[in-house]
């Protein structure tokens, strides 16, 4: 047959073309057909030879028992081949690249396919690739873990090399040991080892037969020992050249000479803080009029091991600069403009220079354009007086800085010409060139009016008018009152200015048409766009639309889409025709999320945080969408994604996930003083991913001079797979408020729920239960008929919420707002005294004033609506005021007191606190602050009290700043004190006070 077929070929390839178009038609198509299926019968036998059909696929994984399903399901999710294609050479090439590119195998064998019901079967073997377990750090002290552990270059969840990690060790000992030079500590030794996570772990099960006599075997775990050995004790800081100031004033500024005086190693040196005293030394020179100012520090090694660091200072003169000629400016505001030389020196005279620029661009855009500045050298020489009595006389510069202001520029009046499409009013809206007026000078500034030109340009042609072109001219105004003449015989010129506008053709969109789109209809395409019919066309928009589209075909998995628009416009006609061309590229599947890395953390916990899911559109806005949902989970510290055939534009993408988690068990404790619980410690031990489930599970308590608090319980931040956060509490605690002759017993439970409406504002709801007993605590019996209020309490209440923060910080806000909205919604379940509503507003803005001074508002108010038929409220459920964070001055929730000098609470309080926070440098604040506030019982409660009069106080605070929020103390003085008051009171706080 063979012989037959390549005979018939020969025959056919023989036969010329001239005399095939000779024949009739019939046998052209008969000597067609033979010659196909000559060609189909001798090439498929060769096709099935080289190209098998593969009948199976068989996965062999090795490694622990347990692991191994789970392998050779990674491997099957990557495999793209499948019963009943070719295996050919490229196909096996893929195969084998993109096993190797996951990174998830250490070892990929493919034998020589076996041959099965007339195809062959496909056997692929895999080993996994190690995994680093856990990096355990030891001896960071008094470096955090976090600050060792990102020297390193390989992290929890990393695929482990042993060669790599030969190769990387030195680098990574050198960094940790330079890291701990630069904390002191300059003999610090390094050690980087791995061991089988096995022999940590129990619960990892040895490998198998094959490989469980190799220590080289399974996961390992990073040992990183560090002796940071003793450090280099500071004994002396030193000063040489300062003859301005005296080192009594200078060294305080110095962190280093703190550590010096410091014991043990916290007085240790550190070159880090040698170099930020440096730089500190000279800003505080140039800060005090001395721009010439050189430091340079020193570190002078002693035998015994310890170290003194001498910084050596060359003042230059101090600068004394003065003005002349200014008189539209006052030299106070001038010198502002000096803030080059003397933040940045005057190296080269470049400081002066600025600053002359910017003195320069005041007076131009006051309306001097030829204002003249000038700088001359007034006198040199000694000091003589005060100064001179010093041990060496300090040099003294002065300078004059000569204006000639020049005449001034104003605008009389501004007016238009050529325009028909906006009126004149809409015109002037645009601009900030304008005559004088309640809040604008007048000043004609040239930069500022290009700009303003600028401005009605990009009117016109957001109208349509592409080919707009605007011009200006000015004259002098002519005007009946002469111009002003000021003392130096120079005037203000006023001009007239004229806006002369040739507005052109009005553009409009005609068509827009899309060509080459497949994925979704025209007009759903149509539907985003700027630019549609009777539109008016602008340019800027075309970019945008050309993104929108790009996006919205992308959303349908074509990531590879591009788009680029034309525009189709006659010469002076008012109508575009826009073509967007689309290549969108081929069609992208999503293929499988693989993860590793989470050794505790389930799987399924990230992938439904991914949203994601195999045979979706691979849309990129949902990827990174979908990225950060999974880098929001709690339990995990990082997560990098990699996407395996995206950059080749392959028609499924696979998706890995290396994530590293935070460890999750942990303890914290501390303890302190403050004035309104006194001396206090608290501890909490907790598990921030319990069973692998994203869920915190926490245990704490805290004792202090007002009581004992103890609790348990857990959060999940995503409930059910939502986006509503949801928590259990469960908590004892006794309670006696400083000052008030009552206290109370009280257990409860609650469970409480909270979702993010926008990124700054958050809505919650609690459901609580307690159960609560109010006892006396002073030695006076319980007045007759009011044993009841002592009785226990069952209490229900619903609390809904809404907060809102926009603050930089939550420990040191400077700038933002804080604001929290609640009511409680409470029910006595065996009395009236808990049946009531309770309304809470707090409000906190901060403002940075400056680069050292944030001003601090706080407003609170409160509400409490009786029930009950009597109208009365459980005194442990009233508004009390006064202490150190709501009034200052005042003892602790004594705002409001009796006769017998007992707190009284009330059913509504109102109360305001503003600071001023201004940070003096070394982690110091000085804070000035005034409070007030009032505690009411309402008008139409029982006994008919009015309440009292609003009291205020103000005073004085320093805050010492630590990482963990400020230490302060604070006096508080009455404003308006009464009959037998105290002046006022002394507060300590940890912590801001709002």
């Amino acid at each position: 047959m063979a012989q037959k077929q390549g005979h018939l070929m020969q025959k056919v390839q023989q036969t010329s073309p001239a005399r095939l178009r000779r024949r009739p038609a019939v046998l052209r198509v008969l000597v067609l057909f033979l010659m196909s299926a000559a060609a189909a019968w001798a090439e498929e036998p060769a096709d099935q030879a080289r190209y098998p059909v593969i009948r199976e696929i068989h996965i062999e994984a090795a490694g622990d028992p347990a692991g191994r399903e789970a392998l050779a399901a990674d491997a099957r999710r990557l495999i793209t081949l499948k019963s009943g294609d070719r295996l050919g050479d490229g196909e096996l090439a893929d195969l084998i690249t993109h096993l190797r590119d996951s990174g998830l195998f250490s070892a990929i064998e493919i034998p020589d396919p076996a041959p099965l019901d007339g195809g062959v079967r496909l056997l692929i073997q895999v080993a996994p690739a190690r995994r680093i377990r856990d990096v355990r750090i030891s001896g960071a002290f008094p470096l955090l873990e976090r600050e060792v552990l990102n020297r390193l270059s390989l992290y929890p969840g990393d695929r482990y090399a042993p060669e790599k990690m030969e190769a990387d060790r030195p680098e990574m000992e050198q960094k940790i040991r330079e890291l701990y030079a630069r904390e002191g500590f300059s003999h610090a030794r390094v050690d980087i080892r791995t061991i089988p996570a096995r022999e940590i772990l129990p619960q990892i099960v040895a490998p198998d037969a094959a490989d469980s006599d190799s220590d080289d075997a399974g996961d390992r775990i990073i040992l990183v020992e560090i002796d940071r050995g003793k450090p280099t004790s500071l004994r002396t800081v030193y000063l040489s050249g300062n003859v301005s100031f005296s080192s009594a004033r200078l060294l305080p500024r110095l962190d280093t000479w703190y550590a010096s005086i410091l014991p043990g190693e916290g007085g240790r040196l550190v070159e880090a803080e040698v170099k930020k005293d440096t730089k500190s030394l000279v800003e505080f020179y140039r800060s005090r009029d001395y721009p010439d100012v050189k430091i340079r520090s020193e570190i002078m090694k002693l035998p015994d091991g310890s170290a003194e660091v001498l910084f050596e200072i060359d003042e230059g003169p101090e600068y004394d600069i003065e003005f002349e000629g200014n008189e539209e400016f006052w030299s106070f505001f001038l010198s502002d403009e000096l803030e080059p030389l003397e933040k940045g020196g005057n190296a080269g005279g470049l400081g002066m220079k600025r600053s002359l620029r910017n003195i320069r661009k005041r007076y131009k855009t006051a309306g001097y354009p030829e204002a003249r500045i000038t700088v001359e050298e007034v006198d040199a020489g000694r000091v003589d007086g005060e100064v001179a009595e010093k041990e060496e006389a300090a040099l003294i510069r002065r300078l004059r800085i000569r204006i000639k202001e020049e005449e001034r520029l104003l605008v009389n009046a501004v007016r238009f010409s050529g325009h028909t499409a906006f009126s004149g009013k809409e015109l002037k809206a645009q601009m900030l060139t304008r005559p004088p007026g309640l809040l604008h000078d007048g000043a004609f500034v040239k930069e500022e009016l290009e700009k303003d030109l600028e401005a009605l340009a990009s009117l016109y042609r957001a109208d349509g008018y592409q080919d707009v072109e605007i011009s200006y001219k000015t004259a002098d105004a002519k005007t009946e009152d002469p111009p002003e003449m000021d003392d130096d015989g120079d005037n203000e010129h006023l001009l007239d200015v004229d806006i002369l506008i040739r507005e052109g053709v009005r553009v409009l969109v005609d068509t827009v048409a899309i060509t080459g789109l497949t994925a979704l209809s025209e007009k759903a395409a149509l539907e985003d766009l700027l630019l549609r019919p009777g539109e008016p066309f602008r340019r800027s928009a075309l970019k945008a639309d050309e993104k929108t589209l790009a996006e919205r075909i992308g959303e349908t998995g074509r990531p590879h889409v591009r788009v680029k628009s034309h525009v189709d416009r006659a010469p002076g006609t008012g109508a575009a025709d826009i073509r967007f061309e689309v290549t969108e590229g081929p069609e992208v599947r999503m293929g499988e999320l693989l993860i590793k890395g989470a050794f505790r953390t389930r799987e399924k916990i990230i992938r439904r945080e991914f949203d994601m899911h195999p045979g979706d559109p691979f849309s990129l806005r949902e990827f990174l969408r979908a990225q950060q949902a999974v880098r929001n989970i709690q339990a995990l510290q990082s997560v990098r994604f990699r996407a395996l055939g995206l950059k080749e534009e392959a028609d499924t993408v696979h998706l890995l996930a290396y994530v590293e988690e935070r460890k999750p068990w942990y303890v914290e404790f501390g303890g302190g003083y403050d004035s309104e619980r006194e001396f206090f410690v608290h501890g909490t031990a907790g598990d921030r991913n319990f069973m692998g489930r994203n869920i915190h599970v926490w245990a704490g308590g805290d004792y202090s001079g007002i009581g004992y608090r103890a609790e348990t319980g857990l959060q999940d931040p995503c409930i059910f797979g939502s986006r509503i956060s949801a928590g259990a509490l469960a908590y004892a605690e006794e309670r006696e408020l400083l000052n008030q002759n009552f206290g109370r017993k009280s257990m409860g439970a609650g469970i409480y729920f909270q979702r993010e409406i926008f990124p700054e504002l958050t809505a919650g709801l609690r459901f609580g239960y307690e159960y609560r007993e109010q006892y006396r605590t002073t030695d006076e019996p319980v007045p007759e008929g009011d044993e009841w209020l002592y009785d226990p309490r069952s209490i229900f209440m619903v609390s809904p919420s809404l907060e809102y923060r926009s603050t930089d910080s939550l420990i040191r806000p400077t700038k933002g707002i804080r604001a929290r909205l609640s009511t409680d919604i409470s029910t006595g379940l065996d009395n009236d005294l808990d049946d009531f509503l309770r309304y809470r507003l707090d409000l906190r803005a901060y403002r940075k004033l400056s680069d050292r001074l944030v001003l601090a508002l706080r407003g609170c108010g409160g509400y409490i609506d009786p029930l009950s038929s009597g109208g009365r409220v459980a005194e442990d459920q009233l508004f009390f005021l006064g202490g150190t964070s709501t009034v200052r001055g005042f003892r602790e929730n004594a705002l409001r007191y009796d006769a017998d000098d007992d707190p009284l609470g009330g059913q509504t309080e109102w109360m305001a606190s503003a600071e001023l926070r201004w940070d003096t440098g070394l982690s110091m604040e000085l804070i000035l602050f005034t409070d007030g506030g009032t505690v009411r019982t309402n008008p139409d409660a029982a006994g008919g009290e009015s309440g009292e009069d609003f009291r205020m106080s103000a005073g004085l605070g320093i805050g010492y700043q630590t990482p963990i929020g400020p230490l302060g103390l604070f006096y508080g003085h009455k404003l308006v004190r009464k009959e037998g008051e105290s002046p006022g009171r002394v507060h300590f706080s940890i912590g801001y006070t709002f």
